[in-house]
């Protein structure tokens, strides 16, 4: 019915829009935050962008040219200075990056597999990186202060008269922590084993892969009880590539209704994206999206008489994650 009333591209877009399991009511939201709310910030930051894309024959504004003189007057080696510099240009080698020498179908970050890896992600705003930030009173702003990309950022630090050189110390220390991670041979690394849950209860772990080139998701769900004995496990592939948050929310409410089929009343619900179980113990839910898809978790968690939620590192899922890669 929809490929019949709109045009190819309107069309997959809407099909790409993941349906609530229960009547809800249809809300707009702001597709440029993550939380899906609007704010005039916002608003004119996005407004902004367009003008500039549209003028690319102006010379840098007065910002740009302040922002990097501040950059190369920095008191730091000449490499956090390059390095500063080409991620404020979008010119490192980060999954989204349009520099990189090598094609990915999946530009998910490695550490939270929730958000696109961006230089801003990367280096600030994703939560695996937020411990680095929190310790010092000097980056608090960082939970009320929303950027678009990490020029802005940079620019803003410039503006504020922060310590731009022990930011930039700061940024660097964090990508090469990422980069010797990633380098590090997987036989070297620290084996990360699956914890039980106590007695009486199991755990139920779920995960969510996205194939961009095969327009498909998949899901993957593995039920074990206190000795580890797998009591269940299912498969499920989409016709649509979800974003990656999407998806795992998808594979958690996917997780729960086939635990409470098996008849399991007392679980422990884990999974690797810390957005989406940070929102199902908060219950803070956004506009977009996403959080009908969360409102369904939250409907079908009351089948049970006791539910957790746990986050893990994607290391834990070595085990079962095929599930959700090979899905039919």
């Amino acid at each position: 019915m929809v490929d019949g009333l709109f045009v190819e591209e309107d069309a997959e877009l809407i099909k790409k829009i993941p349906l609530s399991k229960k009547v809800t009511e249809d809300v707009l939201f702001w597709p440029f935050t993550s939380n899906g709310v609007y704010s005039s910030k916002f608003g004119y930051r996005f407004l902004k962008e367009e003008a500039d894309q549209l003028d690319t024959s102006k010379a840098p504004p007065l910002q740009d040219r302040n922002l990097w003189s501040a950059v190369w007057a920095m008191r730091v080696p000449q490499k956090v200075k390059n390095f500063i510099w080409r991620a404020c240009r979008n010119a490192m080698p980060t999954k989204q990056s349009p520099v990189r020498r090598t094609i990915i179908t999946d530009p998910t970050c490695d550490r939270c597999r929730s958000e696109t890896e961006s230089p801003l992600h990367a280096l600030w705003s994703c939560p695996e990186v937020e411990i680095v930030w929190v310790d010092l009173t000097l980056w608090d702003f960082r939970s009320h202060v929303s950027f678009g990309d990490f020029k802005q950022l940079v620019s803003w630090l410039v503006e504020e008269d922060k310590q731009l050189d022990l930011f930039a110390f700061m940024a660097w220390s964090i990508w090469h922590q990422r980069n010797l991670v990633q380098a590090e041979p997987s036989s070297h690394r620290l084996q990360i084993n699956w914890l039980p849950p106590s007695m009486n209860v199991v755990k139920i772990n779920f995960d969510g892969a996205v194939f961009l080139k095969e327009n498909r998701s998949g899901i993957g769900v593995v039920v074990r009880d206190e000795n580890g004995l797998v009591l269940g496990s299912c498969t499920k592939s989409l016709s649509q590539a979800y974003s990656a948050t999407e998806i795992e929310a998808m594979a958690a409410a996917t997780a729960l209704v086939f635990a409470s089929e098996l008849g399991i009343r007392r679980a422990i619900l884990e999974g690797d994206s810390i957005v989406v179980i940070k929102a199902l113990i908060e219950e803070d839910y956004p506009l977009n999206p996403l959080g009908s898809i969360l409102e369904d978790v939250k409907m079908f968690a009351q089948r049970f008489d006791t539910l957790l939620f746990s986050h893990t590192k994607r290391e834990d899922l070595n085990e079962y994650m095929p599930l959700a890669n090979v899905s039919p």
